[in-house]
């Protein structure tokens, strides 16, 4: 029996249901597909910038009494304000029919039955997107500054790189970061401290040779690494985003007669930091779709995407700009 691969019928109405569905979940694909977001909070509908805006004041509890005095006299109340950028991202590709049609052949004849061909290519590509999201809310590009440059950028951030710094053990350094975290910090729920997945293998691989701690709370599942460190309830993310810096300086020092960057420790709350997006509208894009006048298959995703955080007195960062 001959099979034959009709890729001519792409996007003309025979995929409509799968192509509705992408666009309309391609935003929680794109953000939630990244590691990080399952741990920061994301704000979506935002379709250029939004303010931040975080209440300070000088309130301060005293022994109660008759009258009216205001406690302390020099009292403060303002509205500090955290700008969200949100950028404008896409993907365009084409694809020769001919370079994967024998593979679809293929995979057609083994199972005998009809293969989701357009799913299995976006699937792919939002996968890409989510990727790249996961750089680009922490390491930035050149004209844009994620988490991590915020971060350095702001002097109320609490900055742990000369402590982690002289510690030789990736116990240690796990240990000062969490030394540095104030009562305020600490007292909360939900925090979190993002490092590269390098970094957490080495960590793991110290804490079983070490023998000092179980490993029980390691998590590996759908590519995310995470483990509660043992004694507190602070979860340890590995992240992409932190491996292979390219937008980010850091400081280097020798390690094993290397130079090696410093590392890029985050320790946070869930509620502190803020992915931006755009929601379910026109402007998100998600489209595949044959080409006559060019016999390819074509690809276009849309999307936007932007980070901030709150307030630079709830991070502890551990590596030095």
């Amino acid at each position: 029996m001959a099979y034959t691969f009709n890729y001519t019928t792409i996007g003309s109405g025979q995929d409509k249901d799968y192509l509705d569905e992408l666009k309309t979940t391609l935003t929680p694909q794109v953000v939630y597909g990244g590691v990080s977001a399952n741990y920061v909070s994301v704000i979506p509908n935002i379709k250029n910038r939004i303010t931040l805006n975080l209440l300070k004041n000088s309130a301060v509890v005293a022994d109660a009494q008759c009258g009216w005095t205001p406690n302390p006299s020099n009292k403060y109340i303002g509205l500090d304000q955290r700008i969200l950028d949100v950028e404008d991202k896409e993907i365009k590709d084409a694809l020769c029919p001919k370079d994967f049609e024998q593979l679809y052949l293929g995979a057609y004849m083994e199972s005998n039955e009809e293969i989701p061909f357009v799913k299995i290519i976006g699937d792919s590509y939002v996968k890409k997107a989510a990727k790249f999201n996961e750089g680009f809310v922490w390491d930035g590009t050149a004209t844009y500054g994620g988490w991590l440059k915020q971060l350095v950028s702001d002097n109320t951030t609490i900055n742990a790189a000369q402590e982690v710094n002289a510690e030789t053990t990736y116990i240690g350094r796990v240990n000062a970061m969490i030394a540095k975290a104030t009562p305020e910090i600490l007292s909360s729920e939900n925090k979190v401290m993002f490092c590269s997945f390098a970094f957490f293998n080495s960590y793991a691989n110290e804490l079983r040779a070490a023998n000092n701690y179980m490993l029980a709370n390691t998590e590996y599942k759908n590519g995310s690494y995470t483990m509660t460190i043992a004694g507190t309830d602070i979860k340890l993310v590995a992240t992409a985003g932190l491996d292979n810096l390219t937008n980010t300086t850091l400081a280097t020092h020798t390690e094993g007669g290397s130079t090696v960057s410093d590392y890029a420790l985050v320790l946070t709350t869930k509620e502190n930091l803020v992915i931006g997006t755009d929601g379910m509208n026109d402007e998100e894009t998600a489209k595949i779709w044959y080409s006559n006048d060019n016999d390819e298959i074509r690809v276009h995703l849309g999307w936007k995407i932007g980070c901030s955080y709150y307030w630079g007195e709830q991070a502890v960062i551990g590596y030095k700009i």
